[in-house]
């Protein structure tokens, strides 16, 4: 896939995310921003404290202004840690709501307004199944983008700060941490790349157990399934089926764990390496013991930012491309005109003529022609029946008639004018036409003499 277009569809999940909480509550962009703010300063000024008390020390500081450096830091840990709290709270238990609420409502409204005819197209059958899949609970990655935004925000801006932090110190030392850190990175690429070309197939696997699981569990199917004794082969099939998928969630499995070796390689090669350089060069009198405590703990936090980019790098691009499922449903293109439309019939224009002029249908995906070269007058008040076998098209020349389908050529015209030019959210449909289905059974009795 190309990384520009990867890299746009990712910024208009994000987008999107934020627009929804955003146009719900505003408030919680603000507590977003106040959390990456205090989840950053909260941990750095927990390991400055110590270095500034033995910086104190070490210079002979006279009491009162030891308690009023030592405790104006207090403070304001005291104030950092309120608002995080605060912060980390509502964002865990509002963000999840207020997301799945508003897709759900989203949802819901695009389904009430789609076309019909969309609506029974494969194509948009499965992207209504990931777009299910993507918000199936509060808790969903979809429904919480702009929590993983915060938790890289957070991990991002720690890490600048603590390499600077570090580099200020010896830039050798953050070299070291950095090489470690790109080696991760690249194994973790890898095992998302396998993850998004992979996903298709998961899904099509996933769509086909469900099936078979729901088939094989209703009482109503049991019947069926004796009678023909199709029992044995169903289960069988879902057995082949549940073995390949077990087989694709070991290969990410495998990959997964092999990302997870060699970041604790990393981390012993980057920890052991960074921290025996430090403490030589305080045996060498280059940094003082302040300097050393202070720097020490930066090392090791450094490593947990450097940890938690990845991770919530990770988690932001799987969240994104399962929001990209769910606009990709939002925004599933109708093909009836929702826009001004033609007057509908009125007073003496009903009941309507209809006309069939040279129509033709084909369904979504099928090579087989279901209905060509329709020409057919219905007059205004005129009866008429529709018959023939199963199969012949009835219902789709009525659905055609209703403007439930377009028609693949041609054209059908009501009162001489193309019931596509209408308005289809008028509801001229249920003001103009009525329709009720009836099943009508053509028997044959066979006797056989014994």
């Amino acid at each position: 896939m190309d990384t520009k277009y990867e890299r746009k569809r990712l910024w208009k999940s994000i987008r999107y995310s934020l627009s929804i909480c955003g146009g719900v509550r505003k408030s919680i962009l603000v507590i977003c921003g106040l959390a990456v703010i205090t989840r950053v300063a909260l941990p750095y000024l927990s390991i400055l404290m110590p270095k500034v008390v033995l910086d104190q020390i070490a210079s002979s500081a006279n009491p009162e202004s030891f308690l009023i450096i030592v405790g104006s830091m207090a403070l304001l840990m005291v104030v950092a840690n309120y608002i995080k709290t605060f912060s980390d709270a509502t964002i865990e238990s509002t963000i999840g709501i207020v997301g799945i609420y508003e897709m759900i409502s989203r949802r819901m409204k695009k389904m009430m307004t789609m076309d019909y005819e969309v609506m029974e197209d494969p194509e948009y059958s499965a992207v209504q199944d990931k777009a299910k899949k993507a918000m199936f609970s509060n808790h969903a990655p979809a429904v919480n983008i702009p929590g993983r935004l915060v938790e890289l925000l957070s991990n991002s801006f720690g890490f600048l700060l603590y390499a600077c932090t570090i580099a200020l110190i010896h830039p050798l030392i953050l070299l070291v941490l950095l090489i470690t850190a790109g080696v991760n990175w690249s194994m973790l690429s890898r095992v998302r790349r396998y993850m998004e070309d992979s996903r298709e197939k998961r899904s099509v696997m996933t769509k086909r157990l469900t099936t078979l699981y729901d088939t094989l569990r209703k009482p109503e199917a049991a019947k069926d399934i004796r009678l023909y004794g199709a029992f044995g082969w169903l289960h069988g099939l879902y057995k082949t089926q549940y073995s390949e998928y077990q087989r694709e969630e070991r290969k990410l499995l495998t990959k997964n764990m092999h990302a997870g070796l060699v970041d604790a390689l990393m981390i012993l090669l980057r920890d052991g390496a960074a921290y025996a350089f430090l403490i030589w060069l305080v045996m060498d009198g280059q940094t003082s013991l302040g300097d050393f405590v202070f720097v020490f703990a930066a090392i090791g936090a450094l490593a947990g930012w450097v940890s938690g980019i990845l991770t919530s790098a990770g988690d932001l691009h799987k969240a994104c491309i399962e929001m990209g499922d769910v606009r990709a449903y939002n925004d599933y293109p109708d093909k009836m005109n929702t826009g001004q439309g033609i007057p509908l019939p009125t007073g003496d224009e009903l009941p309507p003529s209809i006309e069939f002029r040279d129509v033709g249908y084909t369904y979504p995906n099928s090579e087989k022609v279901t209905l060509s070269g329709i020409n057919a007058t219905v007059h205004a008040g005129e009866r008429i029946a529709i018959v023939g076998v199963n199969g012949a098209g009835k219902t789709t020349l009525i659905k055609l008639l209703c403007g439930l389908y377009t028609p693949s050529e041609g054209e059908v015209l009501l009162n001489g004018k193309p019931v596509d030019a209408k308005n289809c959210r008028m509801g001229w449909i249920r003001s103009c036409i009525k329709s009720m289905t009836r099943t009508v059974c053509r028997c044959r009795a066979v006797s056989r003499r014994k």
